[in-house]
């Protein structure tokens, strides 16, 4: 499909960086990976400070590293700013950095990008703290950066999990009886957004320095589960969650057209992506 010479990207064995190579809709990228592997190159980036061979002609990387299942969620932070710092030394002049919806909190939804950061989990506050350290990182000089905060990606959230693994799905159900609604993407519309600003980066436009990341308009959990084919149920004793989580993509939509979420769709891409769905 698409092709990305000059962009590398780091994270190709997460969840979300698995989908995005899934998807076909990445060529001619440089992929690295803690272990390696699968056509990625391996590069610990707290290991071996040193960019390896692969990562200089770069001119843009997209990085969607995060803490290692167990870690610290600090280590979301050194990360982060280790790929930067690498990033600087390879010559590469723009990085593209996964954050996360998780910054916002309760209060306010849909966000926009100026909005006011209350996060309601330690997940959100490390997120924060990454991106403060981030942002004063840059100011300082060096590649420019983009925050990208992602609401939940399709085949790479909790209730994925449960149905790729044929678990029973739990749903917490809000206090007028239905379930939350979330800003979602697929991992195929990703994929080509990512690509998409990459490109406008490398070209010289430019990106903001903080984006929101989701198709528009806010998905109901139980409709993710209809279209999966998967019955739910309510938890038992929880008290009502957030009904509302949703991005503002207004500043998306004026820099690339994104569709807006739609829960079969969303679950095709997860199946061309390789999800079992």
């Amino acid at each position: 499909m698409s092709a990305a010479p000059g962009l590398a990207i780091l994270g190709a064995g997460g969840r979300v960086g698995s989908l995005l190579r899934g998807s076909g809709a990445v060529r001619g990228a440089s992929w690295f990976s803690r272990r390696g592997g699968g056509g990625a190159q391996a590069w610990d980036l707290l290991a071996d400070t040193r960019p390896p061979q692969g990562l200089r002609g770069a001119g843009v990387m997209i990085c969607l590293v995060g803490a290692a299942p167990g870690a610290e969620l600090s280590e979301d932070c050194r990360l982060a700013l280790a790929a930067v710092r690498a990033a600087a030394a390879a010559g590469i002049g723009h990085v593209l950095i996964a954050s996360s919806i998780a910054v916002y909190g309760a209060r306010g939804a849909p966000w926009r990008e100026d909005a006011a950061l209350r996060p309601r989990n330690a997940y959100g506050r490390a997120k924060v703290h990454m991106e403060a350290a981030l942002l004063d990182h840059a100011a300082r000089g060096g590649p420019q950066i983009c925050l990208l905060r992602l609401g939940n990606v399709v085949g790479a959230d909790a209730i994925s999990a449960a149905i790729a693994g044929g678990q029973t799905i739990t749903l917490d159900r809000c206090r007028d009886g239905g379930s939350p609604l979330r800003s979602v993407i697929g991992p195929v519309t990703l994929a080509r957004v990512l690509l998409a600003l990459a490109t406008r980066a490398g070209s010289g436009a430019g990106l903001p320095p903080v984006l929101n990341l989701a198709q528009p308009g806010p998905v109901e959990m139980a409709a993710l589960c209809a279209a999966a084919g998967r019955d739910f149920v309510w938890r038992v004793g929880a008290p009502p969650p957030l009904p509302l989580a949703a991005l503002d993509t207004g500043a998306l939509q004026m820099l690339v057209p994104v569709p807006a979420a739609d829960p079969a769709a969303l679950m095709a891409e997860w199946r061309a992506a390789g999800g079992p769905v």
